[in-house]
């Protein structure tokens, strides 16, 4: 059955004609004030209580932008994932920190512009930059730079027709069609009065209604999945919701990923938005959480590892825990520099204590971008246990 038989005449569209014949959904703005029955506004309650606390544990990490770093790389791999992608969160973690060749590697170069577009949005709306369509076609653009994507118009929208749905060769067969690409710009400008206006909603909703819209009108040739996860992050930040990125929900999307899928074309069938809200509601919930497990439980760690080594004769080995902070992968390179000293004999001291500590070890060597041997890396396997799931 074509998609398009199963809409019903509350959906939030229309159907348009293609120039293929086919044909496609075109969303009508996104509508405010969206009525929530008590079970979804307890669940919104939940949600906001959740969201509220990693604020306050994000106040009291001492580096807290450096903290959220492999955070940061463990939500590039999830997302990525979603698109097709193999790199796991372990991987992401060791390639981000000691380097990858991204000629040989496609997988972990997609990872890799994920985060450089992610940290590019985070610093872009700390300077006071809004959340708005030019920023959305520079994350594009370093999305796609350099990777399998970069042949689909890096940082513009799409000039063509596009359809969705796993294995499908025509449009004629497709899941689900969005608006025809002359459609596409007056599609964003409606988007972004909807951005722009926060008088409406509560900021949680607007970010599950952003995502749905953003979604349904599909604005790029490739890579709009990734720029639509990336928008939740941005888009709490814009809202006042969080200040460092510390709710990433694409590793339970990635887990629900047809479940996902199937909400987000309901609500352009039946035009009920409340389903969607309260699937992406209990996801942020339980995104939470688990990240508030995850730094407590890292924090811990690293106590644990300070306490450790306040016995040895030098600072070096205490310093490089500062390091694991951010780095759980690292190289004698980098323990030098972090160190701020000359000799890497130096440097390999102060790693050989925390390898007699049992607290990094040994991991392999590393792919670099530069000439000569691969580097030795060592990781520490307790921290990349947390991160792992």
């Amino acid at each position: 059955m074509p998609w398009f038989d199963g809409i019903a005449p509350s959906a939030p569209g229309s159907r348009v004609a293609t120039t293929e014949g086919a044909r496609a959904f075109l969303p009508a703005p996104l509508p405010t004030g969206l009525p929530l029955p008590a079970a979804s506004q307890r669940l919104l309650a939940d949600a906001r209580g959740e969201v509220g606390k990693l604020w306050g544990i994000g106040r009291l990490l001492r580096n807290p932008r450096l903290f959220v770093r492999p955070l940061q790389a463990r939500e590039a791999a999830a997302s990525s994932r979603i698109e097709g992608t193999k790199t796991t969160n372990e991987e992401a973690l060791a390639n981000e920190a000691v380097g990858i060749d991204p000629g040989a590697d496609p997988d972990a170069k997609e990872v890799q512009n994920y985060l450089q577009a992610l940290g590019h949005g985070v610093t872009s709306l700390h300077r006071g930059r809004a959340l708005n369509r030019g920023l959305l076609l520079e994350l594009h653009r370093k999305l796609l730079e350099g990777g399998r994507g970069q042949t689909a118009v890096p940082g513009r929208f799409r000039e063509s027709q596009a359809f969705l749905g796993k294995d499908t060769d025509t449009i004629h067969t497709a899941r689900f069609v969005p608006p025809p690409a002359i459609h596409v710009d007056v599609c964003m400008e409606q988007l972004q009065h909807y951005l722009d206006d926060r008088s409406h909603d509560d900021p949680l909703v607007r970010v599950a209604m952003v995502h749905y819209q953003f979604e349904t009108i599909h604005p790029f040739e490739d890579g709009n999945g990734r720029v639509g996860r990336l928008l939740i992050a941005l888009q709490t930040i814009a809202d006042g919701l969080q200040h460092q990125p510390l709710l990433y929900v694409s590793s339970r999307l990635e887990a629900r990923r047809q479940d996902y899928y199937d909400r987000l074309l309901q609500v352009s069938l039946d035009g009920d938005f409340l389903p969607w809200v309260d699937f992406f509601l209990g996801e942020v919930l339980a995104s939470a959480r688990d990240t508030a497990e995850k730094v407590h439980a890292l924090l811990g760690l690293l106590d644990g590892f300070r306490e450790q080594l306040r016995s040895v004769g030098t600072v070096g080995p205490l310093r490089l825990v500062d390091l694991l902070e951010q780095w759980p992968f690292f190289t004698v390179e980098d323990a030098r520099r972090h160190l701020g000293v000359e000799a890497p004999a130096t440097a390999r001291a102060a790693i050989d204590s925390l390898v007699q500590a049992g607290i990094v070890a040994e991991y392999g060597r590393a792919v670099r971008r530069t000439r000569g041997r691969p580097a030795k890396v060592y990781w520490c396997e307790p921290i990349v246990r947390v991160l792992r799931t």
